[in-house]
């Protein structure tokens, strides 16, 4: 099962009720809420009334986007961690680290380790899971990156969104590479052009977005963001246009069910 969602940020310039407001018309069913803008990090009132605002409306909330950076003070990573869950967020998203994992001397990386597993035990008493990125700039920046630390931390879960400056093969590689310590996925389409990011009507990546809806995912969230231009209206032609891929998703597997049924005479 898949469920469709949106990353709050992708409108910085909206109210989180009309935040709440659009993913309804949407038809989407799920929320992350961003921690610069909707919900700031250590504004327990404001993450009351969004938590009171998303139950309301049906909308599950998936995570808290925190824009804490493992190497910063933990001050910050606590005063993120109560916003989370005063907002009721089962999943805290962080980055890992301000550089690329190759940039790390092995005392600092080692350190910043050491800052990880504490982090997650903090979180972990408040039953919140800490979920870094699969971003650039960050320890998580290669497909290898990342396997190391899967391998350094047997129970960390990782966020997945492609990486649109790499071949898909490469992108369908890192989301495999991840299996399931995939969290959850950021869903957009965008073309790289001299180094500069264009956001493109989400369509135009039907070729891998299909493929990695193909993934035979038990239950997974798939979390709209980086809209074109920002506009609302933008959200609604590409929410329509995952929930498609989402319904021929459970089609392809009814049609597969329905195949074996047929050679084992069920049929």
């Amino acid at each position: 099962m898949v469920i469709p969602g949106l990353v709050s940020v992708s409108f910085r310039r909206l109210s989180a009720g009309q935040v709440v407001k659009l993913c309804e018309n949407a038809g989407l069913q799920a929320i992350e809420w961003g921690g610069d803008i909707h919900v700031p990090a250590g504004d327990l009132k404001c993450a009351r009334e969004v938590s009171r605002m998303s139950r309301d409306a049906g909308m599950e909330i998936t995570a808290y986007g925190s824009y804490f950076r493992l190497g910063q003070e933990e001050e910050a990573f606590r005063r993120n961690l109560d916003t989370a869950a005063t907002l009721g967020a089962p999943v805290m998203r962080i980055w890992a680290g301000s550089k690329n994992a190759e940039d790390y001397p092995a005392d600092e990386r080692s350190a910043l380790m050491d800052q990880f597993r504490k982090l997650c035990d903090c979180a972990a008493q408040q039953n919140i899971l800490i979920a870094p990125e699969f971003h650039p700039g960050t320890i998580t920046n290669s497909i290898s990156s990342v396997c190391q630390l899967m391998q350094e931390m047997p129970d960390l879960r990782l966020y997945w969104q492609p990486r649109w400056d790499w071949e898909e093969s490469k992108r369908l590689e890192a989301l495999d590479r991840i299996g399931d310590r995939l969290m959850y996925m950021h869903v957009f389409t965008w073309r790289i052009e001299d180094g500069k990011e264009i956001r493109l009507p989400l369509a135009d990546g039907e070729q891998m977005w299909k493929k990695v809806f193909a993934r035979p995912f038990e239950r997974q969230h798939a979390m709209m963001e980086f809209v074109a231009d920002d506009l609302p209206e933008n959200l609604l032609r590409d929410a329509a246009v995952l929930k498609r891929w989402i319904s021929e998703r459970g089609e392809d597997a009814e049609c597969e069910k329905e195949k074996k049924h047929k050679a084992s005479g069920i049929l």
